[in-house]
This record gives structure tokens, C-alpha cells and sequence, in this order.
């Protein structure tokens, strides 16, 4: 249902604060600005762009805020426009682990980075907003963690799970890369897999993706030379 809200659809967000210790932006206009953050590779919180986008005459809930291991996505209901919608992003910080961290598993949860149960609160955010509200995401997404650990703690099945989330999903999607936005997550949030997605890209973000030419190169280049140094016609060149 559509709530009334005075907050206008083009209040320019790039005055909000942003306040979190060890950053060096102070509004939230900085983390997009060409000359403060360039690469976008500096670290942001998430959540204080999330807060600052949506409608400010609004409350927000913050869903599975607790859920153990999955610290780098936040899932929110929120308003926008007067509009309820499912607002996901990714953390865009290291996240400090909790506990003795395996030995096969990186040390802290890196920013931009879905991990196994990550993956599960974003696959299951989106099946709860399926058919009732629209969903955005808000995508500073490096892709999946390939660490031992998280392979052996089902990433690829969780992540496949996101695919399958978008495919079944019912309802308007919009897909915004704020940052940067590189690998694995091509697959799962693509409009291939679900038509009604709408896909942007705010100005001075980065995204790129390992084509199967350019990954066999990489894959293929040492067995490629050894044998085109075998082969007979180029030591005779050679020769």
C-alpha cells in the first residue's frame, strides 16, 4: 500500500552525513565524488546510504540484522517515493569476524563481498518481497568469496539460490550499481534471468566480468606456450 510521505522524489542525497569512525567522508555525496573517492575503492557504510535514499518521513526496519556470518549484505524494508520496497545492499567495509576464524577462511569479512550466508539472507530477502513489494538493489558487489571455507560451506549452492530467487521473483526489480560491481554477480543478478529487472549505473561506477576469451587466456596461457614451444615447425624456427 502506498504511504503518503512529504519528502521530495528529487531531494538530492549527497548532503546526508556520513559519520563512521575511520572514514574520511563526511557527507554521503563524497563516496560518489570523482575527486574524493576516484577508484571508488575507499570504504563506506552501507547502511547510511541506504538511510539517506530512502524517504526520510519514513521508519526503517532492518530485517535478519542478527543472522550469524551474513554481515556483509543488509536487507531493510523501507519507503521510497511512498512505495514500500525490499532495499538490499553490501556492506561496503570490512566486517570484523566474530570467534576463531578457520585457518582455509579469510580473517575478516571483506567489503563488497557476499559470503555463504551472505548469499542466504539476499536469496531469501528476495523470495519474502516476491509478489508483495518491489525490490533494490543497491550493488557494490566484488562477488562471491572463494575461499575454502566458504566452498565448503555451500557458496555456490547460496549463490545459485540468489539466481533462482531472481528468476521466481514476481514484481518489479531494480538493480543499481552505486560502486563498483565485478564477477561472479553478473550471473545471478542479470536481466537475462528475470525481464522485469531495470539496470543502472551511477555515474563514475566500475563493472567488468571475465569473458569465456579473455578466461581461457588466463586459464590456457601456460599450457598454450608449452606447447607452441614443443611444436616441431617452431624449433625448427628456431633452429
Amino acid at each position: 500500500r502506498r504511504a503518503t510521505t512529504d519528502d521530495p522524489h528529487d531531494r538530492d542525497i549527497s548532503t546526508f552525513p556520513h559519520t563512521f569512525a575511520g572514514s574520511d567522508f563526511t557527507t554521503v555525496g563524497e563516496i560518489f565524488s570523482a575527486t574524493a573517492n576516484p577508484d571508488r575503492k575507499k570504504a563506506f557504510d552501507i547502511r547510511t546510504v541506504m538511510r539517506a535514499l530512502s524517504d526520510q518521513d519514513h521508519p526503517v526496519l532492518e530485517r535478519w540484522a542478527g543472522m550469524a556470518g551474513a554481515q556483509t549484505s543488509v536487507v531493510q524494508d523501507v519507503h521510497l517515493g511512498g512505495l514500500p520496497v525490499c532495499l538490499i545492499g553490501i556492506e561496503s567495509r570490512a566486517v570484523p569476524r566474530r570467534g576463531f576464524p578457520p585457518t582455509d577462511g579469510p580473517d575478516t569479512y571483506t567489503a563488497g563481498t557476499l559470503f555463504p550466508q551472505s548469499s542466504k539472507k539476499v536469496a531469501r530477502a528476495i523470495n519474502s518481497a516476491s509478489g508483495n513489494r518491489p525490490l533494490v538493489v543497491l550493488a557494490n558487489l566484488s562477488g562471491f568469496d572463494g575461499s575454502p571455507e566458504s566452498m565448503r560451506k555451500l557458496q555456490l549452492e547460496y549463490g545459485a539460490e540468489i539466481g533462482r530467487a531472481i528468476v521466481n521473483f514476481q514484481g518489479p526489480i531494480v538493480f543499481c550499481v552505486i560502486s563498483r560491481y565485478h564477477g561472479g554477480a553478473f550471473v545471478v543478478f542479470s536481466k537475462a534471468l528475470n525481464p522485469t529487472m531495470t539496470v543502472l549505473a551511477l555515474e563514475g561506477s566500475f563493472a567488468s566480468v571475465l569473458g569465456g576469451a579473455p578466461a581461457a587466456a588466463v586459464v590456457f596461457a601456460g599450457d598454450v606456450n608449452s606447447r607452441t614451444a614443443n611444436d616441431p615447425r617452431i624449433r625448427d624456427l628456431e633452429t
